[in-house]
């Protein structure tokens, strides 16, 4: 009987990596009226799915006898946990607050499910199939959504409704029209282009693990995503995708003719892209200080600073940025309410700065034990290490790591992974 426990348990993780994307998810409770994203509970389809795999592990683990050994990324993520919680006592909105120590919670036992799992109980090659195919779906919905305008009436996977008149929705203007961006089934064409970064780099990975009767799938894959990603118009994750591949192309010195072909399939998309949409692209690439998306950034950092300021050692509650921010910003409408667009800010003006100390080094411990145990750079250790490093630079401009079911899912998720043992990983690779 346990070990159809054990294969419902990987059944259940992979399909919550298949299904990650999707916003699918059921309203429990609004603290705010009128309805504000950042001040109410849900309950996700993949919430289910993550107490599913964890509540099957706990029954194996039980049955091994099997103790949870702690060294110091435990330490350090226990205390982090520890503060996070402290952190209640200043809470405007103390079941807001809980309710988001509880996330924190789940997201902490993920990180440990992964990183316990990963390529024993968890097979690599199967989970990251399960991420390019999924990559894939996303890829297809965002541009039927570019070329439709508007959204495509999947509200059953969590699709928003999305249209160029909408408040709210992120468009941008070239040459006098309005253009929206791509979203797939996530909540801004941002966390779509971080969801899409990882599945090129899964994608590159495959394609020098698997033989020759799956690369034309693989290509055509890596093809619409890429495509998909350079339509959410997502400048700062776009520019990190090109510069972390350009970059681990020159660490691996990789010149056998796979790669010789990625690289010219890359160049090639990216060029039809430009010349297709280059108002667009035009427009995308020209960043004025006064625009909005640059004035806002300032402004909410200045917002964060002067929290963080105030209430330097538990910060003002963990979820509490907006209703703090609320009360000292009255009257304007619910769509100026926004986390400020940093995710170190955040967490130090929420749960204080040692808080965000200690989770600064304990994502740096868990670098450090990466790099350490590899002995050989292997392309699926550098895919790994890419990503997460990609989204930790990501976090510098954008909150949805923090603030985000999906983003924060992606964010443990890959800390699990590269916390794992790495000798696990280089198995599995076949580059």
């Amino acid at each position: 009987m346990f070990k159809y426990f054990e294969k419902i348990g990987r059944i259940f993780f992979y399909i919550f990596v298949f299904v990650l994307p999707f916003q699918t998810r059921l309203i429990l409770a609004k603290w705010h009226y009128p309805f504000i994203e950042w001040t109410s509970a849900y309950l996700y389809v993949t919430d289910i799915l993550v107490v599913g795999f964890l509540y099957l592990w706990l029954v194996r683990a039980v049955k091994d006898n099997l103790k949870p050994r702690f060294d110091g990324v435990g330490f350090l993520l226990l205390g982090f946990l520890v503060l996070s919680l402290l952190s209640i006592v200043h809470a405007q909105i103390p079941t807001l607050a809980w309710y988001r120590m509880l996330k924190l919670i789940e997201f902490a036992l993920l990180f440990w499910y992964v990183r316990s799992n990963w390529g024993t109980f968890i097979n690599p090659l199967v989970c990251g199939t399960a991420v390019a195919v999924s990559g894939i779906l996303q890829a297809l919905i965002a541009i039927a959504q570019y070329l439709n305008q508007s959204s495509l009436g999947l509200r059953l996977l969590g699709e928003s409704r999305l249209d160029l008149v909408t408040p709210g929705v992120a468009v941008f203007f070239a040459y006098g029209i309005k253009y929206m961006r791509a979203y797939g089934t996530f909540t801004h064409p941002n966390v779509l282009a971080a969801w899409l970064l990882i599945c090129l780099w899964v994608l590159i990975w495959l394609y020098l693990c698997y033989g020759k009767r799956k690369i034309s799938f693989v290509l055509i894959g890596y093809t619409l995503i890429l495509i998909a990603l350079l339509l959410t118009f997502s400048r700062v994750i776009i520019a990190v995708y090109f510069v972390s591949t350009l970059l681990g192309i020159i660490l691996m010195r990789l010149k056998e003719k796979k790669v010789i072909v990625l690289i010219l399939l890359t160049v090639l998309i990216s060029v039809i892209f430009a010349i297709s949409y280059w108002p667009q692209v035009l427009a995308r690439v020209k960043v004025s200080s006064q625009e909005d998306a640059v004035t806002e950034r300032i402004y909410y950092s200045k917002v964060a600073g002067g929290i963080t300021e105030k209430n330097p050692l538990l910060g003002v509650g963990i979820g509490q940025f907006i209703p703090k921010f609320i009360t000292q910003i009255r009257h304007r409408p619910t769509h100026y309410y926004q986390p400020v667009h940093n995710i170190y800010l955040l967490i130090s003006s929420e749960t204080g700065i040692v808080s965000l100390l200690i989770f600064l080094f304990m994502c740096g411990l868990i670098i450090r034990g990466f790099y350490k145990k590899i002995k050989i750079l292997s392309m699926g250790s550098l895919a790994i290490f890419s990503t997460l490093f990609s989204l930790l630079f990501i976090g510098l401009f954008d909150h949805f790591l923090w603030t985000l079911q999906q983003g924060s899912l992606m964010l443990w998720l890959l800390l699990g992974i590269v916390a794992a043992k790495s000798d696990i990983i280089k198995s599995h690779d076949h580059s």
